[in-house]
């Protein structure tokens, strides 16, 4: 515990009792997209749909960051130098930057939940969900058909897609440079607001980026000590799992080599 009156420039750090190197870095931050909103799961299947099987992991992230602007306004009063400040809701934003490559880009990754293949009949574009199609079938789709194509197979750049008036979700969980879970978030209503792709004299690579708002950054309870491990993941690869329990998100995550 760091203590004021313990303060020792010379002979001590200022907070001690750190394990030594337990550090979090870039490597250990996932990103995964997702629905709008973690929800109760299981409803409806034969088997228990948990949270690592509605959201899908990003990979190729060059860099990423969430910012959160609360609003506050001053209220001063005549006769005082002093002031009363007024507080409105947050304001969250949240943007991604990845390197292109044969597969799903960025948009397309985005969306790896949404599920629309019956919507041809109907005169729509019909998409296949990048999850499982058992967890697809139980996340409801406010927008049922799909007139504008965001784009064909794995390339999706059209933004003014009628897709993109829906909003998607991000989860972030955190483990240190021991493999030991640190912390976990889900960025509720995420609403993309920009896209665009890069290249120029030196890069080997094509880029891509998306800006984003967010709703709410809603904390995720990691659960200890048994996960719940989903049932569509290989042994050896990161899993996560979520129950609801009185409005609160519990997600466990573990790996071959610390279960």
């Amino acid at each position: 515990m760091a203590r004021f009156n313990d303060w020792d420039f010379l002979n001590k750090q200022v907070q001690g009792g750190l394990t030594e190197g337990q550090f979090i870095n870039h490597g250990g931050c996932l990103l995964c997209a997702g629905p709008p909103f973690l929800a109760a799961t299981g409803v409806g299947t034969e088997d228990q749909i948990t949270t690592g099987d509605v959201v899908y992991p990003i990979g190729l992230i060059s860099n990423w960051s969430i910012g959160q602007n609360l609003q506050v306004v001053p209220v001063p009063e005549a006769g005082s130098y002093r002031r009363y400040t007024v507080v409105g809701p947050a304001d969250g934003n949240f943007s991604l930057g990845r390197t292109l490559y044969h597969g799903p880009n960025i948009l397309r990754v985005m969306y790896a939940y949404y599920r629309a293949d019956l919507e041809r009949a109907f005169g729509g574009h019909p998409i296949e969900p990048l999850i499982d199609a058992d967890a697809a079938n139980i996340q409801r789709n406010p927008k049922n058909v799909i007139y504008d194509p965001p784009g064909y197979e794995n390339g999706w750049f059209n933004l003014c897609s009628d897709l993109f008036s829906q909003p998607v979700g991000v989860l972030l969980y955190i483990q240190d440079i021991n493999r030991e879970s640190y912390a976990a978030v889900y960025l509720e209503q995420l609403q993309i607001v920009n896209h665009g792709m890069a290249s120029g004299p030196g890069a080997l690579v094509l880029s891509e980026q998306v800006g984003a708002i967010f709703s709410r950054a809603r904390p995720v309870r990691l659960a200890k000590p048994i996960p719940l491990m989903s049932r569509f993941q290989d042994a050896g690869h990161i899993t996560t799992a979520g129950t609801m329990t009185g409005g609160e998100q519990h997600l466990s995550a573990m790996t071959q080599a610390n279960r």
